[in-house]
């Protein structure tokens, strides 16, 4: 469990916010669950106490499509090629990727 889960009841509305600016965008398939997923598998990665919550609500407005997509695209490979040590890939290797 992820220490920053306990504010997600909290930040459900900056999360909404998110998401339907994602949807204006175009991208209509990003629910809830998938966006706190990508906050806790790869924004949010390595933490282990909680944020302050200003600092989370400020780091879920912040986040841009381009880093959703980074971990999306990730999501796939990581289930087409059956590679578990694809999770243990940090931003800056995302990075160098691209």
């Amino acid at each position: 469990m992820h220490p920053n889960n306990e504010y997600r009841e909290l930040l459900r509305p900056m999360v909404q916010l998110k998401l339907r600016e994602f949807n204006l965008l175009g991208y209509k398939n990003i629910t809830e669950e998938l966006f706190w997923a990508f906050l806790t598998e790869f924004k949010w990665k390595g933490i282990t106490v909680p944020m302050r919550l200003h600092q989370a609500a400020s780091e879920v407005l912040s986040v841009k499509m381009s880093e959703y997509m980074d971990y999306a695209s990730l999501s796939v490979i990581k289930k087409s090629a059956g590679r578990s040590k694809l999770t243990t890939l940090d931003k800056d290797e995302i990075r160098k990727l691209f």
